[in-house]
């Protein structure tokens, strides 16, 4: 695994991310924190993942991560799952819900616009703390 992994402190975030989208998905029943609040945490989880174990900086992450929130969205507008005659299960519902929404997209971007912000903020911080202006004796 540690060779799999390349930014440890992605995988961790993923795995708490995780933690999340599972809490959310077995205590929430609905609403806003369920259908959009979690749609934000799983774009972040799936960015966090990815910028762990792939070779790729922030922008290409979030584009992917994107492109494949908004790809099960199309999957969900077209109704290809019940058009391929593909049995529904929870796994099914789960990873590629089952109704298509605009929030949802709007959902989506608003996560990948938070990791890359996150992103972003993580690498001020280091430069600060690099160049030694992040000395607690200075303003």
């Amino acid at each position: 695994m540690a060779g799999l992994v390349r930014r440890p402190i992605h995988l961790l975030v993923a795995l708490v991310l995780f933690g999340v989208l599972v809490a959310i998905e077995g205590l929430v029943d609905g609403g806003f924190v369920r259908n959009t609040v979690g749609d934000v945490v799983v774009v972040i989880f799936l960015y966090a993942l990815l910028r762990a174990v792939a070779p790729c900086s922030p922008p290409p992450a979030a584009a992917a991560v994107l492109a494949l929130a908004f790809a099960i969205e199309a999957i969900q507008a077209l109704d290809l799952i019940d058009r391929l005659g593909i049995q529904r299960s929870r796994l099914i519902d789960v990873v590629l819900g089952s109704t298509f929404t605009w929030g949802d997209l709007v959902a989506y971007t608003i996560g990948v616009a938070v990791a890359l912000g996150a992103e972003r903020g993580a690498s001020l911080l280091r430069l600060r703390s690099a160049s030694g202006s992040g000395d607690s004796r200075t303003c």
